[in-house]
């Protein structure tokens, strides 16, 4: 019910004015710390309009260090003057002048409550100034003006420091909020993840994003798939006011396609669903896409025949000679250049679109349907589509799990995610690998050729296409990136892998290089250890390595005889390609290797014949 008197009566010295802000029932300031402040007036009682008033505003403000919740209080005091109720507006309350005091004292501004009062309109005063001046004449009141202005100073400091004192707090009260955030995303207790912080040191920025990007990296090696909301999410935290300038830094860093900073990760997730989405989704996306390739242009007559009967690097010469030949001649040659320029401008439109197959960008043809999503026109993702694998189901899964176990990062795989792109499109998302040449590039360059491979990064990968029973190591999927003096080797392209091919032999494409032929470099044995060989176990196991391989699911026909029963029951448990158990027998023989000094030509050998003696037997 509204009151009939629109002034408020004036303020006694028993009355006090207390404004609590209930942030936690209002959506705007959902991410402000609960907190209060209180507005005392302390007046005499003969107080009337043109007698000062001191009024008193205090600000208490809740921060959590380590497990204990701790209160600061600042307080300010300030000498006013009631204005006259005739002269002011109804709807100019006190509160906005103690938001005035606010500002000055706190370098803050708080909500207004709604609680009305008498206009103050007199400045900030000094309290023991004035106070000192009581009784005095004029003349000593100027003096002693001159004496107190160190009192001015001093008063101008203490505001300084109360204003860095709420400064600090109110940080501190928006970093414990993200934290709430943070540990609401993560689905763990706040208390916990204050634990996983305190672990790592004090309760600050840079410490609450390194955990964050440690459970963020765990995520994207999860089985589940990363929804749309979920990288809105992530993107969200990561991006928020006190992350920002943080995540952005890593962000821009060159990209570590192993193990790259989450902040690359969601901002460029979210950029290329967004690109997606703006296109009507997934299905419009690949139909506009296919749609535009049908003006790639093709290669005809003069022109193909130049392409079909000269190397790349030998056309340049071809057209001058067919310049020299006359007025045909140049006609062919200027079909071919125009044809070129055609095809430029075809790939700069192409590179544009967010979704694109990926033959029509690199050449070359896949059995099944891959694509590489783009970001600002560049290839950023290759994306796998589950639904395309029909033939095998566990494809998608494989190129994940051949991420997942490089738990240490040592393998030379790019970050694989299992991703939701909407319109029941799931599958497998690998970081693209910029600025790469294949193997075959690598053995054709007489001056940089296949001894300039990193050692130890091909020793590695020989390790994991033991582990993983890689039954697909082509030229095809190795490729190089120099740096230096060497070539830096990385792997793509598991979908062959953890025994979901026992009908295929082991296939390593570089097996017979001679860097194969030194003995293994000392970084080899930590990935053979039996601290690795539990993790990669229980990696394995939490993807389902043994229930999703088709080879190894029990018969589902109800009506056979007992003896058979027991005959397929006893070859179930003696598959020997079991992906976890072809794991262990790897790291075993894996060990005697490096304990016998043989390199790894000669362990590649021995688990080339046991797998094929097995292959034989089953």
């Amino acid at each position: 019910m509204n009151d009939p008197n629109p002034f408020p009566k004036p303020i006694s010295s028993s009355q006090s004015f207390v404004s609590e802000n209930n942030f936690e029932s209002k959506e705007s300031n959902k991410e402000h710390p609960v907190g209060g402040r209180s507005y005392q007036t302390l007046t005499p009682p003969n107080s009337n309009e043109n007698n000062p008033v001191e009024l008193t505003a205090t600000k208490t403000i809740n921060v959590v260090e380590g497990s204990s919740k701790i209160s600061f209080r600042s307080q300010t005091t300030s000498s006013i003057r009631i204005g006259s109720p005739d002269t002011r507006s109804p709807i100019e309350s006190l509160d906005r002048r103690i938001e005035q005091i606010e500002i000055n004292t706190f370098g803050i501004q708080e909500s207004q409550s709604n609680q009305f009062s008498h206009f103050i309109d007199l400045p900030l005063a000094n309290k023991r100034t004035r106070k000192s001046n009581e009784g005095k004449s004029e003349f000593e009141q100027q003096k002693k003006s001159v004496k107190t202005s160190s009192d001015a100073e001093e008063d101008q400091q203490v505001k300084l420091s109360l204003k860095q004192t709420v400064s600090n707090s109110t940080a501190l009260e928006r970093l414990e909020n993200l934290c709430v955030r943070v540990a609401q995303n993560l689905k763990i207790s706040n208390e916990d993840l204050q634990r996983l912080i305190s672990a790592k040191g004090n309760l600050n920025t840079a410490n609450l994003l390194a955990v964050y990007n440690e459970r963020l990296s765990a995520r994207f090696r999860e089985e589940a798939p990363i929804t749309e909301q979920e990288i809105r999410d992530m993107h969200s935290i990561l991006f928020s006011p006190l992350l920002a300038d943080l995540s952005e830094q890593e962000a821009t860093l060159p990209i570590n396609v192993i193990n790259p900073a989450p902040a690359f990760v969601c901002k460029s997730l979210l950029n290329c669903l967004e690109s997606i989405e703006n296109r009507g989704g997934y299905t419009s996306s690949i139909e506009e896409v296919k749609e535009f390739s049908l003006s790639e242009p093709k290669p005809e007559g003069g022109v193909k025949a130049i392409i079909n009967n000269n190397t790349e690097e030998g056309i340049p010469a071809f057209l001058e000679i067919l310049r020299g030949m006359g007025e045909k001649g140049g006609i062919v040659a200027d079909a071919y250049e125009k044809y070129v320029d055609d095809k430029v401008q075809y790939r700069t439109q192409l590179q544009k679109f967010p979704i694109i197959e990926s033959s029509q960008l690199f050449g070359g043809g896949n059995v099944n349907e891959v694509y590489t999503l783009t970001d600002e026109g560049k290839p950023q993702w290759i994306f796998k589509p589950a639904n395309n694998f029909k033939n095998n189901p566990t494809i998608c899964k494989n190129e994940q799990m051949a991420s997942c176990i490089n738990y240490h990062n040592q393998f030379r795989v790019p970050l694989t995610v299992l991703i939701d792109l909407g319109e029941g499109a799931v599958g497998s998302a690998q970081l693209f690998v910029p600025d790469c040449v294949k193997y075959g590039n690598v053995q054709e360059n007489e001056n940089f050729g296949l001894d300039r491979i990193h050692l130890l990064d091909l020793q590695k990968m020989v390790i994991l296409d033991l582990l993983i029973g890689n039954t697909d190591r082509n030229e095809g999927n190795l490729l190089f990136q120099r740096k230096g003096d060497f070539y830096r080797l990385f792997a793509i392209d598991h979908d062959q892998c953890f025994a979901s091919s026992l009908s295929r032999p082991l296939l390593l494409c570089y097996d017979n290089l001679p860097q194969l032929k030194s003995s293994f470099l000392p970084g080899i044995a930590d990935l053979i250890s039996s601290e690795a060989e539990k993790i990669y176990e229980q990696k394995m196991k939490s993807l389902n390595a043994y229930e999703g391989d088709p080879y190894f699911e029990e018969q589902e026909e109800i009506e056979v005889e007992n003896e058979q029963e027991i005959e397929d029951e006893n070859e179930q448990e003696m598959v020997p390609c079991h992906a976890i158990e072809w794991m262990k027998f790897v790291i075993k023989e894996s060990r005697l290797a490096l304990e016998n000094g043989e390199t790894p030509i000669q362990l590649i050998r021995t688990i080339k014949s046991e797998w094929q003696n097995r292959l034989n037997f089953y």
